[in-house]
């Protein structure tokens, strides 16, 4: 549904396009492969683990509590050679180098501490959409406790949003796809979620929406079933996580088979930047390690699986 504006107010600042309703006409086998969990007469869980960029922060915070260490140990010697003629100015250079060690710890906790894939289930028996939600706060001390989201399908709409810039060396353009509740019979947006984002093409994004809309409207018949992912972390899947087509992996095969022409564009442009982006895809798997599997509260995880 093209239009110059969004029929959701308030309109995303990244609005692109608001697409079909959910009782639209359907996408032929819509493949869902890289989020598909489960799928059942009653429910459908998604993950959302491709979207998140995860082992980024851990590098750069890992790399930014190295340096300010480095600073630290400089400024605590200066300290104590020339109390005297700076200690104000040393002072203050030292609460500015804690300052640098406290954010870094919160980018490296920001990775490390939300949960695993912040899964999505659509519940057809009852038209109910949950969500997993694990967001931070600006405390990188304080709890960080997950949430529930929870939608009446009839209220759930869907939008897609665009960002660009240029990067020093190349026009970069994401997609995403959200979920948007709307307060009953309105357009007026009462929350977005993001279901699935950092994509560069809009196909898998219209896929999405599509394989919910049939799974909820129609059930399972006529939906391709995908092998459930084993949990945990993935060596080599992680290790390439930014560069999937290097993976020496059956999974990596398969993605070079799919790849489409931009994508090998892509992979073009990215590969000069591999050394920087294997240890981006070391700090995926230790993250991946690390980070906590979703707790679903016992009564919501029963009523959202249809039990």
């Amino acid at each position: 549904m093209t239009s110059d504006r969004s029929r959701f107010q308030p309109q995303d600042l990244h609005w692109h396009e608001d697409l079909p309703e959910r009782d639209a006409s359907e996408m032929d086998a819509p493949d869902i492969r890289d989020d598909f969990l489960s799928i059942d007469d009653v429910s459908l869980e998604l993950s959302r683990a491709s979207s998140l960029l995860r082992g980024v922060l851990l590098a750069f915070g890992v790399v930014g509590m190295l340096g300010a260490l480095s600073l630290m140990s400089i400024f605590s010697s200066d300290f104590s050679r020339d109390f005297d003629q700076d200690a104000i100015f040393t002072l203050l250079l030292m609460a500015a180098v804690v300052a640098l060690m406290v954010f870094n710890f919160l980018l490296i906790r920001i990775d490390s501490a939300i949960s695993l894939g912040m899964p999505v289930r659509f519940n057809r028996r009852i038209g109910k959409v949950f969500v997993y939600h694990h967001w931070h706060t600006w405390n990188p001390f304080g709890r960080w406790p997950a949430t529930i989201k929870e939608f009446d399908w009839d209220t759930v709409h869907a939008e897609l949003t665009r960002q660009a810039g240029f990067s020093g060396k190349a026009y970069i353009v994401r997609y995403a796809l959200f979920l948007v509740s709307c307060k009953p019979g309105t357009t007026e947006v009462v929350d977005r979620i993001q279901l699935k984002g950092n994509v560069v093409t809009t196909a898998g994004l219209r896929a999405t929406w599509a394989y919910c809309r049939h799974f909820m409207e129609h059930g399972r018949v006529g939906l391709p079933e995908y092998p459930v992912k084993k949990p945990g972390a993935n060596f080599w899947h992680s290790l390439f996580f930014y560069m999937p087509w290097f993976d020496p992996t059956e999974e990596g095969r398969a993605f070079r088979r799919d790849l489409p022409a931009i994508g090998w564009f892509i992979a073009a442009i990215t590969t000069p930047l591999f050394w920087i982006l294997l240890p981006f895809g070391l700090c995926h798997y230790i993250v991946m390690r690390v980070a906590p599997e979703p707790s679903w509260p016992p009564e919501i995880d029963a009523r959202s699986r249809g039990a």
